[in-house]
C-alpha cells in the first residue's frame, strides 16, 4: 500500500506488502508526473532558496541600515559630548568657602590653582564681619600680590546720612562691603563682584568690580572697582575683610564662592 508523508506530502511506497502497483505508477509517482516526489522535492528547493535569497538581502539591508544609523548616533553622541563641554565651559563653579570655625580668628578666603578654561570670573555670597556696629570692606588681591603700589581703586558709596566716592588704598580692589556686627547677625552683606578677562596674557591691567547694598543700619548702597597693574593670567584671588587698615575675621554662616564662565 501507499502512504504520503507529512512534509511534503511525498508518495510512500511499502515494497514488502504492496506489490499491486504497476512499474509505471510508481515512476510516475516517484519522478514523471507533476505531481511526482521529485517535483514535489525541486518545488521546495527553490522556495527555499528565493527565501534564503530574500532573506540575505533583507539582512544586508538590515545590516547597513544599521550601520547607517550607528554612524548617526555617533555624530549625535560626539556633538552631545561638545555640547556638555560648551555648556560646562558656559558657567561652573570651581570653588567655594564656608566659615563654620567659632574661633574669631583672621581669615583670608585663598581660592588658589584657578583653573584656566574660562573668560571671566564671578565672586558670589554672603559675609558678616567681627566688628561692632560698623561695616567693613572687602578686599581681594591677586596672585599673592598685596603690594598697594600695583593697585589702584575707587569707591562710592551711600548711606542714610553720608555720601562720598574715594581713592581706596587697602593693598587690593575693594569689590564689596559686609556686615560687621560681633560676634554674629542675623544680617549678612550680599558679594558680587566680575573680574574679566581673568586668564588672559597680555593686553589690558586686570580689573575688578563689584556692587551691593546692605539691608541693617548702619544702611549702605556702594559701587566699587579698581585695576592690578598687572596683564599676567589670575590664578590665585585672596579675599579678606578690612577696616581703618585692620584685618576682621568672617562671621558663622559667611559663604563664598567662586565662578567661571564665558
Amino acid at each position: 500500500m501507499t502512504t504520503t508523508s507529512s512534509f511534503l506530502n511525498l508518495t510512500l511506497y511499502n515494497g514488502t506488502t504492496d506489490q499491486s502497483g504497476s512499474f509505471i505508477t510508481w515512476t510516475n509517482d516517484m519522478t514523471g508526473s507533476s505531481n511526482s516526489n521529485m517535483i514535489k522535492i525541486d518545488n521546495f528547493s527553490q522556495e527555499i532558496s528565493a527565501c534564503a535569497i530574500s532573506l540575505n538581502s533583507n539582512i544586508s539591508g538590515s545590516v547597513t541600515s544599521i550601520n547607517s544609523n550607528i554612524s548617526i548616533l555617533s555624530g549625535s553622541v560626539t556633538a552631545l559630548s561638545g555640547s556638555l563641554i560648551n555648556t560646562n565651559h558656559q558657567f561652573q563653579k570651581l570653588d567655594e568657602y564656608t566659615y563654620t570655625s567659632g574661633s574669631l580668628t583672621i581669615d583670608i578666603i585663598d581660592f588658589n590653582n584657578i583653573p584656566q578654561d574660562y573668560t571671566n570670573l564671578l565672586i558670589m555670597g554672603i559675609t558678616g564681619t567681627g566688628k561692632r556696629l560698623t561695616v567693613s570692606n572687602i578686599v581681594i588681591d591677586f596672585n599673592g600680590d598685596a603690594n598697594q603700589g600695583n593697585y589702584s581703586a575707587v569707591q562710592w558709596a551711600k548711606n542714610d546720612s553720608t555720601e562720598y566716592i574715594s581713592e581706596r588704598l587697602t593693598g587690593g580692589i575693594v569689590v564689596g562691603i559686609s556686615n560687621a556686627f560681633y560676634p554674629s547677625s542675623a544680617y549678612g552683606a550680599p558679594l558680587l563682584a566680575t573680574i574679566p578677562n581673568y586668564s588672559s596674557s597680555g593686553g589690558f591691567f586686570k580689573t575688578a568690580m563689584g556692587y551691593l547694598a546692605t539691608i541693617e543700619n548702619p544702611y549702605v548702597t556702594s559701587l566699587m572697582g579698581g585695576v592690578w597693574k598687572s596683564t599676567a593670567p589670575i590664578t590665585r584671588i585672596r579675599i579678606g575683610v578690612s577696616f581703618s587698615g585692620t584685618r576682621y575675621p568672617f562671621l558663622i554662616g559667611s559663604k563664598v564662592s567662586l565662578y567661571g564662565f564665558g
